[in-house]
């Protein structure tokens, strides 16, 4: 009997590598999709894939929270592509378990195989006493409600189900499941004991992160839902909670009478039945609250763009989906590229007209940028070549030299090693011509015409200036230029040549910025 989880997940980075650990010896297969998350989520995914483990990524980078639609596609998946005789939806703060001395897999497997089950939670609540030194939070959080109090549960559907009727859709949250037609089905409760712990809140900056994003998350679909999120919004919004806060809301998270106030038992999660929970990819740190809610804004913000007619490179017939599975890999690869910065470079390289495009990055680190320009080339059959233009010694302007200094010493190969590693076990080294120079004295070893041109290198003003006037001139009408870290507080280079060289300027159009990528056309 073959089973499949699936799961949609957002900025989870502080438990997202025990959520996988935990469950990959008890299913099959794990079907996850990351829904824009800017944190380290998508690389300790990647990481986790690349040891071999049965993850099948996605990315959607809709800021709405769409989940009923977005799990449903991903239980379709399950069925009719993966073959799975039980599809389970599980949240990453949810983990399958069972009573003392059982096996979850068997229990799992002895559900009713022609109804829709229902598991119930087992909600854990985080006490000021927990030692918030241990990042493991199936470790860290030892105490659960008394009484749950739920008012619902989580499906968990066979395949004969979906047999019966493929049009089915799975409910906001997987609390229940709706036939074709829209009617909610019969459901099961699962009596063998088999139930999921529920680890919703975990720290006070988890939860106000989660609160926050979460609900402007909510507000931007059509049929709003989480109206119980609304109150813990409302907390978030006047600060980091308190210990105490925290535990108050873990204690009714999900119990709709607020009256009730559950005891709390010492039952820590039994792990014997799990995977090898030893943590290898999640940061000591939560990632800051500001950054995760500005990023979301973003997001929305640029969904309003499109909306009013934005036109641009990245306006290209491949979806966010179908882009973020071609690059998926570069997010294990060290740098500063974000994923909408990526998915943008390499629409660049795909609304070329040339079929054999000339690229040239200026700047490329360990190649995280040089692989995403790379993979776009080879996706387009192979052909063309990135030209990298970098001494790939740690120099460049004074603010960059000191972040390039402080990542050397945790480096135990040289840039230039890594660089080629990064891109040769990644298949993609190729379509690379490394020029190890500076761009003054790299002239004679670059074609006399491009179809795109990377800046990303040394960001003083006077050196991206210099860079544009002497290798702009090269690029192809209908060619693209593209400038790295527009806008960054550290350094202002890049800023003035594109608002004093490039927006005043009719050779060039279809301006587009997205994060800190400026991209233009020659005209």
């Amino acid at each position: 009997m073959r089973v499949v989880t699936v799961t949609m997940i957002r900025n989870e980075q502080d438990i997202i590598e025990t959520f996988v650990r935990y469950h990959v010896g008890l299913v099959d297969e794990m079907v996850i999709l990351d829904n824009g998350s800017v944190d380290q989520t998508g690389r300790i995914l990647s990481l986790l894939r690349q040891e071999g483990l049965p993850l099948r990524l996605h990315f959607n980078s809709s800021p709405a929270f769409v989940q009923s639609s977005l799990v449903t596609q991903m239980v379709r998946e399950a069925f009719e592509s993966l073959g799975a005789d039980i599809v389970v939806p599980l949240d990453v703060d949810e983990f399958l378990s069972t009573a003392t001395g059982r096996n979850v897999r068997q229990d799992i497997e002895s559900l009713p195989p022609d109804l829709v089950s229902e598991v119930q939670w087992v909600t854990y609540v985080p006490t000021p006493s927990d030692d918030y030194r241990v990042q493991n939070p199936l470790l860290r959080i030892t105490c659960r409600r008394a009484t749950q109090f739920n008012h619902d549960g989580n499906v968990v559907v066979p395949a004969s189900v979906w047999q019966r009727d493929p049009q089915l859709t799975i409910g906001q949250g997987s609390h229940c499941v709706r036939s074709g037609t829209g009617e909610r089905l019969p459901v099961e409760a699962a009596t063998s004991g088999l139930s999921m712990l529920h680890f919703p809140l975990r720290s006070p900056e988890q939860m106000r992160a989660k609160c926050l994003v979460g609900w402007i998350a909510n507000l931007a679909r059509p049929t709003r839902v989480l109206f119980d999120w609304l109150s813990h919004y409302h907390l978030a919004k006047d600060g980091t909670p308190s210990l105490e806060s925290l535990q108050t809301a873990a204690l009714t998270y999900n119990v709709l009478d607020r009256s009730v106030k559950p005891g709390l038992v010492r039952e820590p999660a039994d792990l014997a039945h799990a995977g090898d929970v030893r943590l290898r990819y999640t940061p000591s740190q939560n990632e800051d609250v500001l950054r995760l809610v500005l990023a979301l804004a973003e997001d929305l913000a640029d969904q309003v763009s499109v909306s009013l007619g934005r036109s641009g490179p990245q306006d290209s017939p491949l979806s966010d989906e179908a882009v973020f599975s071609l690059i998926e890999e570069f997010r294990t690869i060290p740098g500063w590229l974000s994923h909408r910065e990526a998915a943008t470079l390499f629409r660049v390289v795909h609304s070329l007209d040339s079929h054999a495009p000339t690229l040239c990055e200026i700047g490329s680190w360990v190649g995280r940028s040089s692989y995403v320009l790379a993979r776009a080339l080879e996706t387009l059959g192979g052909r063309g070549v990135l030209y990298c233009v970098d001494p790939l010694d740690g120099t460049g302007d004074p603010s960059s030299e000191a972040i390039y200094k402080r990542e050397l010493v945790q480096m135990d190969q040289s840039l230039a090693e890594l660089f080629w590693r990064n891109l040769s076990s990644r298949g993609v080294d190729q379509y690379v011509r490394l020029i190890q120079a500076r761009c003054d004295d790299a002239e004679d070893r670059l074609p006399s015409q491009l179809d795109m041109l990377f800046i990303d290198g040394n960001h003083s003003y006077a050196a991206v200036r210099s860079d544009f006037l002497r290798y702009g001139p090269r690029i192809r009408r209908g060619g693209y230029v593209a400038f790295h870290d527009v806008g960054s507080a550290r350094f202002t280079g890049p800023k003035q040549v594109v608002e004093t060289c490039i927006v005043p300027n009719k050779e060039w159009d279809l301006h587009t910025l997205v994060d800190e990528l400026f991209v233009a056309r020659r005209a």
